[in-house]
């Protein structure tokens, strides 16, 4: 996963990682998280089902749904790697067990929920084309498996 940060003019792309968020934030830096609902947690997904809040924007010809937004505050859990000297005090103290090697971070973040018409209509023609492809493998597949059968019941 990457983040995108903008800044006087500049795009960057860095990799994600809870130090880098940290930094960012600590920075008052402007930063992107993209991901897919997909791979997303359950209280994520119920956020975005959520029918409520959500700006819809509707053609005016034909009165269909182009596409619909909402803003959400949220708390953000990130994991900050503790720094060797902190790792090595916190062992002097005789805890049982491993040391811990993470401190956990959390930041107030705005989530920019979008869904749009033509992304879901260039998902469904690509899973289509994918299937269309699947079939064509598998009619292929079972044209060379039949005359492979066919070869050796002719050759006995």
């Amino acid at each position: 996963m990457y983040v995108t940060v903008t800044g006087k003019g500049k795009l960057r792309v860095i990799q994600f990682s809870g130090s880098n968020l940290e930094h960012l934030y600590s920075q008052n830096h402007n930063f992107v998280i993209s991901y897919t609902l997909k791979k997303s947690s359950e209280e994520f997904k119920k956020l975005v089902w959520e029918e409520n809040e959500w700006s819809v924007k509707v053609n005016p010809d034909t009165g269909e749904i182009f596409s619909k937004e909402k803003i959400v505050s949220k708390e953000l859990e990130f994991k900050v790697p503790i720094s060797e000297s902190q790792i090595a005090i916190e062992c002097e103290s005789k805890k049982r067990g491993r040391p811990k090697k993470y401190d956990k971070k959390t930041v107030l973040v705005n989530i920019y929920l979008t869904w749009s018409a033509s992304r879901v209509a260039k998902y469904r023609s690509d899973r289509m084309r994918m299937i269309d492809r699947l079939k064509k493998n598998m009619t292929l597949t079972q044209f060379k498996i039949t005359t492979k059968l066919n070869l050796s019941t002719n050759l006995e």
